[in-house]
Protein backbone atom coordinates (compact mmCIF):
# COMPACT_ATOMS: atom_id res chain seq x y z
CA UNK A 1 0.00 0.00 0.00
CA UNK A 2 2.72 2.26 1.09
CA UNK A 3 4.09 1.59 -2.10
CA UNK A 4 1.07 2.30 -4.76
CA UNK A 5 1.17 5.93 -2.49
CA UNK A 6 4.93 6.89 -3.51
CA UNK A 7 3.83 5.94 -7.00
CA UNK A 8 0.74 8.01 -7.20
CA UNK A 9 2.53 10.83 -5.17
CA UNK A 10 5.74 10.38 -8.17
CA UNK A 11 2.88 10.84 -10.56
CA UNK A 12 1.46 14.02 -8.94
CA UNK A 13 4.57 15.40 -8.54
CA UNK A 14 5.61 14.90 -12.49
CA UNK A 15 2.74 16.25 -13.36
CA UNK A 16 3.15 19.31 -11.22
CA UNK A 17 6.20 19.94 -12.13
CA UNK A 18 6.05 19.35 -16.20
CA UNK A 19 2.54 21.61 -15.79
CA UNK A 20 5.45 24.19 -14.90
CA UNK A 21 7.67 23.79 -17.84
CA UNK A 22 4.93 24.38 -19.92
CA UNK A 23 3.57 27.64 -18.62
CA UNK A 24 3.38 30.63 -21.40
CA UNK A 25 6.45 32.62 -21.36
CA UNK A 26 4.59 35.31 -23.43
CA UNK A 27 3.28 36.59 -20.08
CA UNK A 28 6.09 37.09 -17.72
CA UNK A 29 7.83 40.23 -17.07
CA UNK A 30 11.01 40.48 -19.12
CA UNK A 31 14.41 40.80 -17.40
CA UNK A 32 15.90 43.58 -17.62
CA UNK A 33 19.64 42.93 -19.50
CA UNK A 34 20.88 46.42 -19.16
CA UNK A 35 21.10 49.02 -16.55
CA UNK A 36 18.66 52.04 -17.10
CA UNK A 37 19.93 55.31 -18.21
CA UNK A 38 21.31 57.23 -15.62
CA UNK A 39 22.11 61.14 -16.76
CA UNK A 40 24.06 62.93 -14.03
CA UNK A 41 25.86 65.45 -16.14
CA UNK A 42 28.05 66.77 -12.96
CA UNK A 43 29.55 63.06 -13.00
CA UNK A 44 32.08 61.77 -15.64
CA UNK A 45 32.99 57.98 -16.05
CA UNK A 46 34.65 56.10 -18.08
CA UNK A 47 32.94 54.80 -20.88
CA UNK A 48 33.56 51.04 -19.62
CA UNK A 49 32.33 51.82 -15.95
CA UNK A 50 29.14 50.71 -14.32
CA UNK A 51 26.89 51.80 -12.53
CA UNK A 52 25.21 49.11 -9.81
CA UNK A 53 21.49 50.56 -10.01
CA UNK A 54 20.32 48.00 -7.28
CA UNK A 55 22.57 49.29 -4.82
CA UNK A 56 22.63 53.20 -5.88
CA UNK A 57 19.98 55.26 -4.27
CA UNK A 58 19.65 58.41 -6.78
CA UNK A 59 17.26 61.60 -5.36
CA UNK A 60 16.49 64.05 -7.93
CA UNK A 61 17.51 64.51 -10.96
CA UNK A 62 20.11 66.85 -13.59
CA UNK A 63 22.65 68.81 -11.05
CA UNK A 64 20.46 68.93 -7.92
CA UNK A 65 20.74 64.88 -7.20
CA UNK A 66 22.39 63.81 -4.45
CA UNK A 67 22.69 59.70 -3.09
CA UNK A 68 24.97 57.39 -3.57
CA UNK A 69 26.38 55.48 -6.43
CA UNK A 70 27.89 52.34 -6.70
CA UNK A 71 30.72 51.39 -9.56
CA UNK A 72 32.65 49.17 -11.01
CA UNK A 73 35.65 50.62 -12.61
CA UNK A 74 37.37 49.41 -15.05
CA UNK A 75 41.13 50.60 -13.72
CA UNK A 76 43.62 49.34 -11.01
CA UNK A 77 42.76 51.42 -7.68
CA UNK A 78 45.70 53.65 -8.10
CA UNK A 79 44.60 54.42 -11.78
CA UNK A 80 40.82 55.14 -10.41
CA UNK A 81 42.30 57.86 -7.94
CA UNK A 82 44.61 59.28 -10.63
CA UNK A 83 41.62 59.36 -12.87
CA UNK A 84 39.13 61.46 -10.46
CA UNK A 85 42.36 64.07 -9.41
CA UNK A 86 42.78 64.44 -13.18
CA UNK A 87 39.40 64.85 -14.54
CA UNK A 88 37.37 66.48 -11.59
CA UNK A 89 38.52 69.50 -11.67
CA UNK A 90 38.16 69.85 -15.57
CA UNK A 91 34.50 69.97 -14.89
CA UNK A 92 33.92 72.04 -12.08
CA UNK A 93 35.20 70.55 -8.94
CA UNK A 94 37.30 71.65 -6.32
CA UNK A 95 39.85 69.24 -4.23
CA UNK A 96 38.88 69.21 -0.55
CA UNK A 97 40.85 66.25 0.52
CA UNK A 98 42.71 63.38 -0.63
CA UNK A 99 43.58 60.07 2.03
CA UNK A 100 44.86 57.60 0.56
CA UNK A 101 44.49 53.79 2.22
CA UNK A 102 43.23 50.72 1.74
CA UNK A 103 39.47 52.50 1.29
CA UNK A 104 41.23 55.82 -0.51
CA UNK A 105 39.27 58.85 -0.29
CA UNK A 106 38.79 61.85 -2.03
CA UNK A 107 36.40 65.08 -1.18
CA UNK A 108 35.33 67.26 -4.34
CA UNK A 109 33.22 70.27 -3.88
CA UNK A 110 31.26 72.42 -6.71
CA UNK A 111 28.99 75.42 -6.40
CA UNK A 112 25.99 73.18 -5.68
CA UNK A 113 27.11 69.83 -3.58
CA UNK A 114 29.85 67.73 -1.66
CA UNK A 115 30.38 64.56 -2.89
CA UNK A 116 32.76 61.76 -1.00
CA UNK A 117 34.57 59.03 -3.71
CA UNK A 118 35.63 56.51 -2.18
CA UNK A 119 37.65 53.63 -4.01
CA UNK A 120 38.93 50.52 -3.13
CA UNK A 121 40.08 47.32 -4.80
CA UNK A 122 37.03 44.76 -5.78
CA UNK A 123 39.08 41.57 -5.33
CA UNK A 124 42.57 40.44 -5.90
CA UNK A 125 41.95 38.64 -9.10
CA UNK A 126 40.78 41.68 -10.93
CA UNK A 127 41.78 44.92 -12.83
CA UNK A 128 38.54 46.30 -11.63
CA UNK A 129 38.24 49.14 -8.80
CA UNK A 130 34.66 49.12 -6.24
CA UNK A 131 33.71 53.02 -6.39
CA UNK A 132 30.86 54.68 -4.33
CA UNK A 133 30.07 58.23 -4.69
CA UNK A 134 27.71 59.74 -2.11
CA UNK A 135 26.73 63.35 -2.99
CA UNK A 136 24.79 65.87 -0.55
CA UNK A 137 23.85 69.18 -1.43
CA UNK A 138 25.75 72.03 0.11
CA UNK A 139 24.25 73.73 3.30
CA UNK A 140 23.02 77.12 2.75
CA UNK A 141 25.24 79.14 5.43
CA UNK A 142 23.32 82.23 6.83
CA UNK A 143 25.14 85.56 5.46
CA UNK A 144 27.41 87.39 8.34
CA UNK A 145 25.67 91.33 7.44
CA UNK A 146 24.85 93.50 10.26
CA UNK A 147 21.38 95.21 10.39
CA UNK A 148 22.93 98.54 11.80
Amino acid sequence: MLRSNNRWLFIVLLYTISGCANMDLQQQKPIATTAPKISLPSIQLPAEAYINPASSTIFGEGEGWVGRLDIIMPLKRDESINYFLENYPKIGWQLISVVKSRTSTLIFTNTVKTIQIDIQDSNNFSDNTKVTITASPKPVLPSNSSNG
